[in-house]
């Protein structure tokens, strides 16, 4: 049993918790609130100008008032096995990849994701790896936290440590013995073996060196993988000895295939009717195994050869519609955008000389089109 200490909002500070906020990349804990008027899921746990607040909708509590928290155990136990299986597998990486630098972590029960900046990762240097965690893993190793001072933590040559984002005198040192050593606030196992399992869900490149790598603490989404693989070799009558190269020549083959249609395809959206409505003249056409950038461009073109114009160009592989307008035209893309998407089943957005949209019934897009530039005459 706590008491309420104050009352800001829907957040509540208490007496005593065994709820935590976030940090070092974990997110705050959930947990349950009962008072004499029921119980209220705690949605998070922040900290506002010093002060730690549980955010909890309708419980209508006053400063005084008792009331009981019950931490969410089971996704607490997640989180933890998930972070003491970031600090493996970041230390795992870096022993392939000396350069390797951490940007930030997403930590979640389910899935969580590692982005890293690096020079040159490659999926065998994260499945050589994944290889090492898990044999780290099983090895048992210890790991113990300790306070130290932030000055003796700059000075410790093994310590990952992003000094500048601590703003406290002392510095939480997680140590998994002879392996890793890093500065973290977060939830940690005992010992490597309570982890159970890291497995590499996704590695995904962003571009200019930087990688996510996403990863979960247990076997289910291996198997999962593992039943996918195996029913598409089977689907694609392959092996294990083969897989990767045939699905990488198929790969090649539909890139080509898709470089010859984008050539075939130049000569089809060349040509795009026209109709004046009031004073604007409208320029639509409606296509299929069209490339989207090249409907993109065709569309800024025609904007820019036609004054006082609009261009509405209908990708019907893709169920999406292209909208330009030229600068003279007196018209807002984005505006005409909202006013059509209603009534096509459209999601999407732009800005005033060009939008763009999915939808799901194409069959009246222009005749649509037409009557709303009608009405903005």
């Amino acid at each position: 049993m706590t008491k309420v200490l104050s009352v800001f909002g829907n957040m509540l500070e208490l007496d005593e918790s065994p709820l935590r906020t976030a940090g070092g990349g974990q997110p705050a804990d959930n947990g349950i609130l009962k008072t004499k008027k029921g119980y209220f899921d705690i949605k998070e746990v922040v900290k506002k100008d010093g002060k730690v607040y549980h955010v909890v909708d309708g419980a209508s509590l006053e400063a005084g008032d008792e009331v009981e928290v019950a931490l969410d155990e089971d996704r607490r136990k997640k989180l933890t096995r998930m972070h003491t299986g970031e600090h493996i597998l970041f230390q795992s990486l870096k022993r392939q990849c000396p350069d390797i630098e951490l940007d930030k972590i997403n930590l979640d029960e389910k899935e969580s994701s590692l982005f890293v900046v690096a020079d040159d990762l490659s999926w065998e240097k994260i499945f050589t790896a994944e290889s090492l965690a898990n044999d780290t893993i099983k090895a048992g190793i210890a790991v113990t936290e300790q306070k130290i001072s932030k000055d003796d933590a700059k000075a410790l040559s093994d310590l990952r440590i992003k000094a500048d984002r601590i703003k406290d005198d002392s510095v939480r040192v997680i140590d998994i013995d002879g392996f890793d050593k890093s500065a973290c606030s977060g939830t940690h196992c005992d010992n490597t073996s309570e982890v159970g399992i890291v497995y590499i869900s996704r590695f995904n490149s962003l571009g200019k060196n930087r990688y996510e790598v996403r990863f979960v603490v247990d076997d289910k989404e291996m198997f999962n993988h593992a039943r996918l693989a195996r029913e598409t070799m089977s689907f694609l009558n392959s092996e294990p000895g083969r897989f990767v190269s045939q699905i990488s020549k198929m790969k090649d083959d539909l890139d080509e295939m898709k470089k010859r249609l984008r050539e075939l395809s130049k000569d089809s959206i060349r040509v795009l009717s026209e109709e004046k409505v009031g004073d604007i003249l409208l320029l639509y056409g409606t296509f299929e195994f069209v490339d989207k950038k090249q409907l993109i461009d065709r569309a800024a073109l025609a904007v820019k050869e036609n004054e006082k114009s609009i261009a509405a160009l209908v990708n019907l592989t893709e169920k999406q519609l292209i909208l330009a307008v030229s600068e003279d035209s007196g018209l807002d893309a984005s505006a005409i955008l909202d006013i059509l998407m209603p009534k096509i089943g459209g999601k999407g957005g732009g800005k005033k000389n060009f939008a763009m949209c999915g939808f799901t019934e194409g069959n009246a897009i222009i005749h649509d089109l037409k009557e709303i530039l009608i009405k903005f005459k």
